[in-house]
């Protein structure tokens, strides 16, 4: 009889273990969506210290700044359709995909591409914002290079960008380029830019447009469409980032980003760009 008990018992539990190990959780579960970004990728997000300068502004979990951004204004949206609450998480580019794999962030929602390397290890909401970016490269005033107007103008020059983005990808598209070390953020892109340790670095039009702004000693160059770099349809679209095993989240969000028109998002996008020429 003991026996048959003891087998009873051992029985429940390992069904209830089963069970533990079966059910799934999600971001939405307490009623606090934590998104993750670098907030310093302007237009899509960057650093402010004052909420008063944009309407969406939220306060950094940990900091006494604040992040704005088109990324924070279409999370916002979303939150409200799920009826949630949003947390800000700033960490690295590079810290983003292993903060969301290990539960520390709900969302990556950092102008970030669907790109089929990523793919791999997280999943990807439908897109939030599609864009025809121009990519140029940022140098010094003083620079031999200055007045490039294709890519092969850029023969033997070094150049650079920063590490785990599209921009990385396309140094390989200059021929005869003399790539340097891939570096963390912009910061140290700019810095190396006017210290002379690189020639120059890859950025998307509207991000460079925002550093000659800050720094009037670099200015960007740009290319025609058919002397430039070119683009997949994945690098232009940009999505949100879900853990694998999230698929409520993924369900819902994706959900929620309809009810967002396109003209809703473009709108909010002009609205970024040009609050973004006053940020600092």
């Amino acid at each position: 009889m003991r026996r048959f008990t003891v087998m009873i018992i051992c029985a429940l539990f390992l069904f209830g273990c089963a069970n533990n190990g079966a059910s799934s959780t999600s971001g939405l579960d307490d009623g606090v969506l934590t998104i993750g970004l670098e907030c310093d990728y302007s237009p899509y997000n960057w650093t402010t210290t004052s909420k008063l300068k944009g309407k969406d502004a939220m306060e950094i979990s940990g900091s006494q700044g604040y992040c704005e951004g088109y990324d924070i204004s279409i999370a916002k949206l979303v939150a409200k359709e799920l009826d949630v609450e949003v947390e800000v998480k700033k960490m690295t580019w590079d810290g983003l995909i292993p903060a969301l794999n290990n539960g520390q962030i709900d969302l990556i929602v950092a102008g970030m591409s669907p790109t089929s390397e990523r793919k791999e290890s997280i999943n990807f909401t439908d897109s939030y914002y599609e864009d025809n970016p121009k990519e140029v490269i940022v140098v010094r005033k003083d620079s031999k290079y200055v007045n490039a107007t294709k890519l092969s103008d850029f023969n033997q020059a070094s150049i650079t960008a920063q590490q785990g983005t599209l921009q990385a990808s396309l140094i390989s598209q200059i021929d005869g380029v003399q790539s340097s070390a891939l570096l963390p953020d912009y910061v140290s892109l700019i810095q190396s830019v006017k210290a002379k340790t690189i020639d120059g670095y890859i950025a998307e039009y509207a991000v460079a447009s925002e550093h000659i702004n800050a720094n009037k000693d670099l200015v960007l160059v740009e290319f025609n469409e058919n002397d430039g770099f070119v683009l997949s349809k994945e690098d232009t679209t940009i999505a949100m980032g879900v853990n694998k095993k999230d698929e409520k989240l993924l369900k819902e969000v994706n959900k929620a980003l309809k009810s967002i028109s396109n003209d809703a998002r473009e709108k909010i996008m002009n609205e970024i760009i040009e609050r973004a020429d006053n940020n600092d």
